[in-house]
């Protein structure tokens, strides 16, 4: 009687082992099958463009002419009072670039925050890609921009955001540009 007892503890046992495997593969088939996140966090608009045609005076250096987002109003998820968080995303692809390549990068930051690309090298500061602003859609914004606005050399390339007249810059990326 004692061995029957003890042979079916040890089936209850296998049984339940058995139920949490089925469990285990069953999860993560379903994990498997669902569809791909863009792991940037990034959602690009179907024409490409996040912000508008504005041509007012953008908050980056002041030689820059890039087009200005819409005036929006000030981000209740945001606060005046609050400090802007530095921007993050992958902001180069590669750590050496010839000038005839492009760059597609990509500013994370806060919902209504603009953001755009600069490279400074020896001092001199120049900005790379058109001013996005970060919609309620998106967690964040591609920037494109051609590595021959750049010179030959070392550059320091950062992503810019700006929101309720804060600016906070990323972690600067190195990038050697090769002719």
């Amino acid at each position: 009687m004692k061995q029957k007892r003890g042979r079916l503890g040890q089936q209850k046992i296998l049984v339940v082992v058995a139920v949490i495997l089925v469990l285990l593969l069953v999860g993560v088939a379903v994990w498997k099958m669902r569809p791909p996140t863009n792991h940037s966090g990034v959602t690009p608009s179907s024409s490409g463009v996040t912000s508008t045609n504005d041509t007012s005076t953008h908050a980056g250096p002041e030689h820059d002419t890039t087009p200005s987002p819409t005036t929006l109003p000030p981000n209740p998820s945001h606060p005046q009072s609050s400090t802007l968080g530095k921007p993050d995303g992958q902001i180069l692809s590669s750590r050496t670039a010839p000038m005839a390549t492009n760059e597609e990068s990509t500013c994370v930051s806060e919902i209504g925050a603009s953001c755009y690309i600069q490279a400074t090298m020896n001092g001199k500061v120049v900005v790379l890609s058109a001013t996005k602003t970060i919609t309620s859609s998106e967690q964040g914004v591609i920037l494109d921009w051609p590595v021959n606005k750049l010179t030959p050399g070392s550059w320091v390339v950062q992503a810019v955001a700006t929101l309720n007249g804060q600016k906070a810059m990323s972690d600067p990326w190195t990038l050697t540009v090769t002719k």
